[in-house]
């Protein structure tokens, strides 16, 4: 296999700073508003708003037509008593306190998973990185890691778009799996061309075999330096 990216220079390079105060304080990226501004429900509510706004504040009735009466008359006529909004209150608090509260618990899960994901992945290279000097090596054991991260969260992603209705080649949906290989597997050297078409034909979780190959590319490296004494040290108390 012909490696397509430098192994050594394989790092992430946007990173969050959590000391940076200001700039996250103004960063739109990674937050909720661009997602909410691309709703078009929002800036509907927002025109039908504005819209009754003016209606009740310049309507007027002509001089000669005594029982004409203004939208400011129709809005005081039908005022709301607080008793009347009990139910909608009951609705508010419910899905702002319960409901919310909940989803953003699910969310916070979610969240410590995926980070936990990712700080496995920086382990496992740290480790390999220490402990074999092939580059070569390390990357057959981490390309198979990889892959499966980006694998699980390209199904993911795909399936929360097929299950709101997108379909391939509009924005929301990551693409067939042909596309999500030629486009973010292949050309970073994570799986070979042969190794994608396998996983096409696989029925179940195409991560999983990602994994079992990154375990065997293990396997491979610690029987071919056995005798390195980091090797030995690292590995001794897992030998069967």
């Amino acid at each position: 296999m012909v490696l397509k990216v430098d192994v050594d220079k394989f790092v992430i390079r946007h990173q969050y700073d959590a000391t940076d105060n200001i700039r996250n304080l103004m960063r739109l990226k990674g937050t909720i508003l661009p997602r909410t501004f691309r709703c078009s429900e929002l800036w509907i509510a927002v025109f039908i708003h504005y819209l009754l706004f003016f209606i009740r504040a310049y309507s007027s009735c002509p001089p000669d037509n005594a029982s004409c009466v203004t939208a400011g008359d129709l809005y005081k006529r039908h005022l709301l008593n607080l008793s009347d909004t009990t139910s909608l209150t009951t609705l508010v608090v419910f899905f702002l306190v319960f409901y919310n509260g909940n989803c953003f618990q699910r969310f916070i899960s979610l969240y410590l998973l995926v980070n936990t994901a990712g700080g496995q992945l920086h382990s496992a290279s740290l480790f390999l990185r220490d402990y074999f000097e092939d580059p070569l090596s390390r990357w057959q054991v981490m390309r198979y890691m990889l892959a499966s991260h980006r694998i699980f969260f390209y199904v993911m992603r795909k399936q929360v778009a097929e299950w709101y209705g997108f379909a391939e080649g509009s924005a929301m949906h990551p693409g067939s799996w042909d596309d999500f290989a030629e486009t973010s597997l292949i050309p970073l050297g994570l799986l070979m061309k042969e190794e994608t078409e396998w996983l096409r034909e696989y029925g179940a979780n195409k991560h999983k075999p990602c994994l079992s190959w990154s375990a065997a590319a293990l396997k491979r490296i610690i029987d071919q330096h056995s005798d390195h004494p980091k090797t030995g040290y690292l590995f001794e108390g897992a030998q069967p």
